[in-house]
């Protein structure tokens, strides 16, 4: 049977005889009549992707939410992770965390957003199926994309002052510095080219760089050839963090130490 209909059956006169040769009459009945009715074609699983409720947009932090709305209750564990379509354009990789609401909808927190951009969640087609075994079709959307835009980063903030114990006015070098940024810092990118040596005291100045721990540095400077001051600061961009972020231009109490050459005259004995 291709269709849905009665299906009946019975025997001509004729068609049957017995073992003396004799054929048989038609044949009566009182119901030889069945009604054939098919099963229903499969139907298909629907399902939304949309924002979740609440949830900002744009957003400036992670997790991001979109809701995912079925036409049926699903089998639950053919619905992963793993069957969610992540996209857009911020900066990855993103990651999703399935959380059933009920039987046909579920929470999609979307996580691992890097930079600033884009973020959207499909289901595609076949992915899910319902409780009959009925496959999903694609995913439709009002609005399944989130912008995504974090705060800046914290500026990494940096104090140049004289070292503890550096006597001022200094008679010899060297004079030291101290350097204090306000995150560790990517210790390869502070070198001593990152110093701007300043002040009235004859030169050339020269610098070097020693650590005290990942955001404290002592600066010690020397070649000094005449009296004046001397100063040291660092500019900005000179220095990153381990993030990545750039420095801001040194700020201080006191960069300032004055230096009072001294030249030793010969003992003349008489």
């Amino acid at each position: 049977m291709r269709s849905g209909g009665t299906v009946s059956a019975s025997i001509p006169a004729g068609a049957v005889t017995d073992p003396l040769g004799n054929p048989n009459t038609a044949s009566t009945s009182n119901d030889n009549v069945v009604t054939y009715a098919p099963p229903s074609p499969s139907v298909p699983v629907t399902v939304t992707v949309e924002q979740a409720a609440g949830q900002a947009d744009p957003a400036t932090a992670g997790p991001i939410l979109f809701t995912a709305s079925f036409s049926a209750p699903l089998n639950a564990s053919s619905f992963t992770a793993d069957d969610v379509i992540l996209g857009g354009t911020a900066g990855g990789p993103l990651s999703a965390s399935i959380t059933p609401v009920n039987a046909s909808t579920f929470t999609i927190a979307v996580s691992g957003m890097r930079s600033a951009g884009t973020v959207s969640a499909s289901i595609p087609a076949g992915a899910v199926t319902d409780l009959q075994g009925n496959p999903n079709t694609a995913s439709t959307s009002n609005d399944n994309t989130v912008t995504y835009e974090p705060p800046p980063p914290p500026a990494l903030s940096v104090t140049v002052e004289q070292a503890a114990g550096q006597a001022d006015p200094a008679t010899a070098g060297p004079i030291l510095f101290t350097a204090s940024f306000s995150a560790p810092i990517n210790a390869s990118s502070f070198t001593a080219d990152d110093v701007i040596l300043g002040g009235t005291a004859g030169g050339p100045l020269s610098a070097s760089i020693t650590p005290i721990n990942a955001s404290t540095f002592t600066i010690t400077v020397s070649g000094m050839r005449s009296g004046g001051t001397v100063t040291a600061s660092i500019p900005a961009g000179a220095v990153t963090d381990l993030p990545g972020n750039p420095n801001t231009a040194s700020t201080s109490n006191d960069n300032v130490v004055r230096f009072e050459y001294r030249v030793l005259l010969p003992l003349v004995v008489r």
